[in-house]
């Protein structure tokens, strides 16, 4: 297992509301992919909660990190467990235009997540539906038992609105007041909102890449989620052994270097 030790202040919130300089990640066991791509979520916050437990089992605390980070740390641990290089890694991508299958060397030192907006660490409320609601950006483990409060409600909560709910630190104590205020909001809260919630959760921004087939050369912007989950399906399939980690019997191996030194 690799791991890696990432400096708070290279992360999109540049160690804001962090007690500790650096945070520790390590790389997916086969467990943990297995246990990833064979649980059936049928609402998004279950997928939501099962890349959370991707970052909680790679030695990160939750009450260390805030949610703006999460995309980028997802991020991390996905890279160090599919690459050694310290630049790139290869992924198949097929165009969305000729259908054509092609493999792909991404930079993945150029992948471009934003900062977290500074204007945002100076909020301590917004009015929704009339009432003064306190503002936060959460750290992961009031984000977590968000998560968890929604899903005793067994509905399809979408993930923008886990995290919007999640900004108000209320809404442990009374969800169903907080819910009812954000789902209800007005067209120009819906606006702030919005705003709000693509400035707190620093996700990257697409890659684009180019068709190499000289009759199309389509331009496609693609998701880093959508390839890794293609890429992590080819890795468990069709990963090629590491014969540097497999051990051979002494005789075996005696027997492997007497043919070798008869045939120089």
């Amino acid at each position: 297992m690799k791991t890696l030790s990432i400096p708070v202040s290279e992360l999109p919130s540049k160690g804001y509301r962090y007690q500790t300089k650096t945070i520790q990640i390590s790389s997916l066991t086969l467990k943990d992919l297995d246990d990833y791509y064979n649980y059936e979520a049928n609402i998004d916050i279950d997928k939501l909660y099962k890349d959370l437990e991707l970052i909680i089992k790679r030695k990160c605390k939750p009450k260390e990190l805030i949610i703006s980070d999460i995309p980028s740390i997802l991020f991390a641990i996905r890279i160090i467990s599919i690459t050694d290089d310290e630049k790139y890694f290869s992924a198949n991508i097929t165009c969305d235009k000729c259908k054509r299958e092609f493999n792909k060397k991404i930079d993945y030192t150029e992948i471009d997540f934003p900062d977290l907006d500074d204007d945002l660490k100076s909020i301590i409320g917004l009015i929704i539906n009339g009432e003064q609601l306190r503002f936060q950006i959460p750290k992961l483990d009031h984000f977590i038992e968000v998560i968890k409060t929604l899903r005793n409600y067994h509905e399809n909560i979408s993930i923008k609105r886990a995290y919007l709910y999640s900004l108000f630190p209320e809404f442990i104590k009374e969800p169903n007041k907080i819910r009812k205020l954000i789902d209800n909001a007005t067209l120009d809260e819906i606006i702030l909102l919005n705003d709000i919630y693509k400035s707190v959760i620093c996700y990257p921004k697409p890659i684009t890449v180019r068709c190499p087939n000289p009759d199309c050369k389509e331009e496609m912007a693609i998701s880093l989620d959508d390839l890794f989950a293609d890429l992590f399906r080819i890795l468990r399939e069709n990963a090629r052994i590491n014969t540097e980690k497999i051990i051979i019997s002494k005789r075996v191996q005696d027997r492997h270097n007497e043919l070798i030194s008869t045939t120089t």
